[in-house]
């Protein structure tokens, strides 16, 4: 372990150790020092095999494909520690004393995870990344860093699932990219859980110069509770798309999505679609920070109640540090009106029909920076949205 790991361990530890109330702290601790030592399951998941993956099960099995370092590197981020390889990019983008689920990370996690880094002059995607939990009360902790050197584009479909079996879950991720000059970051991140899950990630992006950046995140199960936040900071000329759609039934659901456009003519978009239905909270919190000249940046939040017993909450915050920024938002919520679906009726469409179809129209989005590696993945999973709507 390098000198810079027992720092981050030891910093953790010390946060922990103040936490006089935080009780549900309190148990996934004791439910790991458990776990961590009596489970050793093997791996199942359906991403081996096919192209270039890395997949965690329940709490350390791990596999990942072998790949051609001179273009990418997918190795568990533990080992990447361990041998020294890049010290300098893992916890540079988070700290354990910020947040008592990171610091869970770092105490705990053993930096179960991935490490992928795309060389400069390299397109490499989609990575395909795997996060399964199969263990009743179990805590998962997850610790990525992505690194895309200068001029170098990375894809990722990430998918995180638990089985149904799989009672009373915690996961808890933290995810770092560090894009550099003039590059790509693509991310496609699907969730499927079951209603007794907690779920608590943080993806962190730092976006060179010049860099974009573009983030789907989409969700259409039903949770316990999920606290989901993305971080972004762009530097000069860099952009980001940064898209969240959520079918939420049952459980409490918060997304809260940050853009700090640091250089000059960065800019970003903010997109959040939000369904509700069965009794779900639904909280999107979208904030664009704009302290680079000539900046821009547009939020833009919409939410659609598909019952009485629902609540969906949305919360755009402009901020802004220069004159010369531009900076807009546009949030509403209300349900499909009677005359649309009137008219789809009209036409030959039951009742039920007329709803998907709505709803299809509603929740898909049109991002021309999504590469068509992912494309189809994205309309695949929309339908899938769609079709549990109809259940």
């Amino acid at each position: 372990m390098s000198s810079t790991r027992e720092d981050v361990k030891r910093k953790a530890e010390e946060y922990l150790s103040k936490l006089k109330s935080d009780g549900e702290i309190r148990e996934i601790m004791a439910r790991l020092q458990i776990s961590l030592h009596e489970y050793r399951p093997e791996t199942s998941c359906d991403v081996e095999g096919r192209g270039i993956y890395y997949s965690l099960v329940d709490l350390s099995s791990e596999k990942y494909s072998l790949t051609d370092q001179r273009a990418v590197i997918v190795r568990p981020l533990r080992d990447v520690i361990l041998e020294g390889l890049d010290v300098e990019s893992p916890w540079s983008l988070a700290s354990p004393d910020e947040d008592p689920h990171i610091a869970l990370i770092a105490k705990y996690g053993e930096d179960r995870g991935a490490y992928i880094r795309v060389r400069s002059h390299n397109r490499v995607g989609p990575v395909r990344t795997c996060y399964v939990t199969r263990l009743t009360g179990t805590a998962q902790l997850v610790h990525n860093v992505y690194v895309v050197e200068d001029d170098a584009e990375l894809q990722v479909l990430s998918t995180c699932t638990s089985s149904r079996a799989a009672l009373d879950v915690y996961h808890i991720s933290l995810t770092e990219v560090i894009v550099g000059r003039n590059s790509k970051f693509t991310m496609v991140m699907y969730h499927n859980w079951n209603e007794t899950v907690r779920l608590w990630s943080s993806l962190r992006i730092r976006a060179g110069p010049g860099s974009k950046i573009v983030i789907v995140y989409v969700t259409h199960s039903p949770i316990r509770r999920m606290d989901d936040q993305v971080i972004v900071e762009l530097h000069e000329n860099a952009s980001s798309t940064l898209s969240s759609i959520i079918y939420g039934r049952v459980g409490e659901y918060r997304t809260e999505t940050t853009a700090y456009l640091r250089g000059r003519e960065s800019s970003s978009i903010i997109m959040s679609r939000m369904l509700g239905a069965q009794r779900a909270r639904i909280e999107s919190v979208s904030k664009i920070v704009a302290e680079g000249d000539e900046s821009r940046g547009h939020i833009e939040c919409l939410g659609v109640p598909i019952d009485e017993s629902s609540i969906i909450t949305s919360v755009p915050v402009l901020e802004a540090h220069k004159m010369n920024v531009q900076l807009s938002h546009e949030a509403a919520i209300g349900k499909f009106s009677e005359e649309e679906i009137t008219y789809l009726m009209s036409k030959g469409l039951s009742e039920d029909e007329a709803m998907q179809l709505l709803i299809r129209g509603f929740v898909s989005i049109d991002i021309e920076e999504i590469p068509q590696t992912l494309r189809a993945i994205v309309e695949k999973i929309v339908e899938e949205l769609v079709r549990r709507s109809a259940l």
